[in-house]
């Protein structure tokens, strides 16, 4: 359940997948807001794990052997793992 509250609390501070598509194709670079990770989303990555650390927002995501982690303190920032 914890997991679906951290989901539901990015999801909505995203703001939209709209916004994400008009930014670069680089989600390694910080963003505002969720946007990376929507464009990650919106790209076909599915989140394989989320939880909340010191008040830090952490989701795992993926496709394929393709990996990403991000985290959300002032904003968003996605940084590929492999």
């Amino acid at each position: 359940m914890k997991f679906a509250a951290v989901l539901a609390a990015l999801i909505a501070a995203a703001p939209g997948v709209a916004l994400a598509q008009a930014q670069p194709a680089s989600p390694n670079v910080p963003s505002r807001g969720n946007a990376a990770i929507a464009q990650l989303l919106a790209d076909g990555y599915d989140i394989k794990a989320a939880f909340v650390n010191s008040n830090i927002s952490y989701v795992f995501l993926q496709k394929g052997t393709s990996a990403f982690m991000c985290k959300s303190v002032a904003g968003s920032a996605c940084e590929k793992l492999n």
